[in-house]
């Protein structure tokens, strides 16, 4: 009946890879995949505790047994749930309010455990990486978790009233495991956005079910080995090649390849099954590994880990600005917070030891018990009285914060839009359905001029002669007379910049204006773009912006291909990318690859975001190996200037908008005129 410390030594490593992915995303991009190996234990420990019951009790019996067990696992599940959301309401109420408008759906299903149905339906994505995450988005896990430990109980019930011998359940459970796979395979769709499969009960169900499989084919094993005679040599063998495995594809597997749905999620559920086994039997290689005092002791409290490693990161990394986007400052601190506050919850919501009133349990018998034990010293009973009264404010705070919440968009998405919207052409200044008919074929006419690059529709005005004039005034050394003739030849061109937008003109000169007036040029990129591109297009009058909400490159490559084939992207292209998530070299050569002799202008990003220093390396990096390829340094440009980023410290100003387009324009003066 002793601990078997293997099983803490793997729910210890398993939370650090999980950590790691979220802090160090570059490093350990496959650290997401852990997750299985905690549905895989809980599958199995559940599978044995059922077995347990319904061998141990009578027909009878069972049933109140089971249900003792489910309170049992509710309540274990729950308390430190309900203490996690309600300290979480109450920081929020007291230090940053306006989070709370946006949060009560996230809340409520935290509390419900039905959070990943809830992140499914309002189409959230867990692999944004984004600022201004809410800090409950892990709690789908929870709310899976308990979805599959109560929908397995009549299946085992069920089985084992069939009388089926223990290999024939192993199948049984192992076709369990196959279907939800394939429906997982059926529903994922390559280049979109993998959430729906991450969050659904019926896609993630086979991790849980190849724990409980796990259950039934371990005894079968042990009997099929019992015999053999170097069988300790085998097992030291299976978990050496276990774990190199899962370590191999922790620190290679990405959360976008269609590689990890289709296969790597299920076989790190099967390197998880290998490991339970080995630990059964007790592999003294793999027990060198998991018995390491700091894996163990993070075992043990992996669940207090799991509830509080996620809102103190979001905490940490909304601080990315005070320090001057220095993240591994904030790295450091979360890893510091992450132990402490992780350890202050498991003595007081899980083991008790600090007695906190409803901390471990709802027993208003014991919260109450002071009133009753009136021998007890003074300075005891005054303590008591200090944390029931304690008790009672924390909880009239997070009454009040939950009262005060509410479903809004976040400040910063509400601003986004309205930006969007303001940019976008009004419906309403489209009165009659004829207009709405000529507006639609001078669109498709248009369209066409581009692609077939005729002109039935007068392009705009662009002064003849532009490209003679600029090499005019490169030749004399910006000659003040050739200057002079070019303003007055383009000053209709300067007069409708500076009625558009007067705060652009003037932070551009008369070249770059004139240049830009005639260069073809696309914007492509995220939300960024296409926010940027209302302004972008002012400038650029021969430019197309295209722009898509949350796109990240591994999606924006097809995307961008599909656009050359349609012949829309023009020889120069402005790229807004990494945001949303990080870049990696081998995405960005298909990516110029795709572009062929296009000049790419890859503008690198200051964003509030914890991977903006690997996307701006990886930009650097692509520009030197690439003499098509150029860096547009929004970052040095930027800096010391807050408010050229909105209210999400992600997207533009329109005063950052118009700095970002006045220097997109320098820099391909610079290499198209001047350096050309």
């Amino acid at each position: 009946m002793r601990r078997i410390t293997g099983f803490d030594g793997i729910k210890g490593i398993a939370m650090v890879a999980i950590i790691c992915y979220h802090l160090f995303p570059q490093q350990v991009p496959g650290g997401f995949l852990l997750v299985n190996t905690f549905f895989v234990l809980g599958g199995y420990f559940f599978a044995r505790k059922m077995e347990a019951i319904l061998q141990q009790y009578h027909d009878r019996e069972v049933a109140k047994q089971i249900w003792q067990y489910v309170k049992q696992m509710v309540s274990r599940l729950f308390i430190p749930v309900f203490w996690t959301i309600m300290l979480i309401v109450t920081f929020l109420l007291l230090f940053n309010r306006i989070d709370l408008l946006s949060l009560r759906n996230d809340l409520l299903s935290g509390l419900t455990f039905t959070n990943n149905i809830f992140q499914i339906f309002a189409e959230r994505s867990y692999f944004v990486q984004m600022a201004g995450a809410s800090p409950t988005t892990h709690f789908w896990y929870n709310a899976l978790y308990l979805q599959a430990f109560l929908i397995s109980i009549p299946i085992i019930w069920g089985l084992h009233r069939l009388r089926l011998p223990i290999i024939h359940k192993a199948i049984i459970w192992l076709l369990i495991v196959y279907l939800s796979h394939f429906s997982l395979v059926l529903f994922y769709k390559p280049g979109e956005d993998p959430s729906r499969v991450y969050y659904g009960l019926e896609t993630r169900y086979s991790s849980f079910a190849m724990g409980i499989a796990t259950a039934y084919i371990v005894p079968t094993i042990l009997n099929m080995f019992y015999r053999l005679k170097h069988k300790q040599f085998l097992y030291n063998l299976i978990a050496l090649i276990s774990f190199g495995m899962m370590v191999q594809l922790t620190f290679t597997a990405t959360d976008q390849a269609p590689m990890t749905y289709a296969v790597w999620l299920p076989v790190f559920s099967v390197l998880s099954m290998l490991h339970i086994f080995t630990i059964v039997v007790g592999s003294p290689v793999l027990n060198f590994i998991l018995d390491f005092p700091l894996f163990t002791w993070i075992g043990k409290r992996s669940y207090s880990f799991y509830l509080w490693y996620y809102p103190i990161i979001v905490l940490c990394m909304s601080q990315l600005r005070l320090v001057n986007q220095n993240v591994h400052i904030l790295n450091v601190a979360a890893l510091i917070l992450i132990p402490l506050v992780s350890q202050i919850a498991f003595v007081c919501f899980e083991q008790g030891k600090w007695y906190v009133p409803f901390g471990s349990d709802f027993n208003l018998k014991r919260a109450m018990i002071f009133f009753q034990e009136t021998e007890k010293p003074l300075s005891e009973r005054r303590n008591a009285i200090f944390r029931l009264g304690g008790f009672v404010v924390l909880l009239g705070l997070f009454l009040t914060g939950l009262a005060y919440s509410r479903n809004d968009k976040p400040l910063a998405q509400f601003e986004l839009e309205y930006r969007f919207w303001k940019g976008s052409p009004n419906a309403f200044n489209v009165l009659l359905p004829s207009e709405q008919y000529i507006v639609s074929v001078s669109d498709k006419v248009k369209y066409a001029d581009k692609v077939l690059n005729t002109q039935l529709i007068a392009p705009r005005v662009v002064v003849n002669d532009i490209k003679d004039i600029m090499v005019s005034i490169r030749n004399t050394g910006d000659n003040l007379d050739e200057l002079q003739v070019l303003i007055e030849q383009n000053q209709q061109l300067f007069d409708n910049l500076a009625e558009v937008n007067p705060e652009l003109a003037e932070i551009v000169t008369a070249p770059e204006i004139v240049f830009a007036s005639e260069v073809p040029v696309t914007l492509f990129g995220d939300s960024i773009a296409k926010m940027n591109g209302v302004i972008f297009e002012d400038l650029f009058l021969n430019s197309e912006t295209y722009g898509y909400v949350s796109l990240r490159i591994w999606e924006g490559i097809d995307i961008f291909r599909d656009l050359i084939n349609q012949g829309v992207v023009a020889d120069n292209v402005v790229v807004v990318l990494g945001t949303n998530a990080g870049l990696e070299h081998d995405i960005m050569d298909q990516f110029v690859e795709a572009a062929g002799d296009r000049k790419l202008f890859f503008v690198n990003t200051n964003s509030a975001v914890a991977h903006a220093d690997q996307v701006n390396t990886v930009i650097r990096d692509t520009a030197a190996k690439y003499p098509n390829v150029y860096e547009v340094d929004w970052k040095s440009e930027q800096k010391g200037h807050p408010e050229w980023y909105g209210e999400d410290d992600i997207h533009h100003s329109l005063t950052g908008i118009d700095y970002f387009t006045a220097l997109v324009v320098r820099k391909m003066y610079q290499v198209i005129e001047v350096s050309e």
